[in-house]
């Protein structure tokens, strides 16, 4: 698990950390339900196979509805929440979004101005 042990290596060293896809392709800004069908076209309808082996897992779709639930109880977008999760971590240097249905900058700066509290930064 990188967070447990690439990330604190990483950090003792210097070393910088820009990882990609802080919405989980998708999953979490709330497209795919759990128990949901993905809309036609789709990563997940498509099933393209990273996605289904990683992201579209049964329990991470719990996890993704769990942050909906929680963000949407305070106002936060999901996606914002996941960019801020993400950079909220001492040893990530900076985030790359590819958002090709959203405006990436946004999502950036929308991350970096969400508030999270101790239950948010405790989601992993």
């Amino acid at each position: 698990m990188p967070e447990v042990e690439v990330l604190p290596v990483c950090r003792h060293h210097g070393i910088g950390v820009v990882p990609y896809s802080p919405i989980a392709r998708g999953v979490l800004s709330g497209k795919y339900l759990p128990g949901g069908k993905p809309k036609p076209g789709s990563r997940a309808a498509r099933k393209d196979r990273r996605m289904m082996q990683t992201e579209y897992r049964p329990e991470s779709l719990d996890i993704a509805q769990e942050i909906l639930e929680y963000s949407s109880a305070r106002g936060i977008e999901p996606v914002h929440f996941a960019v801020n999760w993400v950079l909220a971590n001492s040893a990530i240097t900076s985030v790359i979004v590819g958002a090709p249905h959203f405006v990436s900058d946004e999502i950036i700066s929308g991350g970096i101005q969400t508030y999270l509290d101790p239950r948010g930064r405790g989601f992993c």
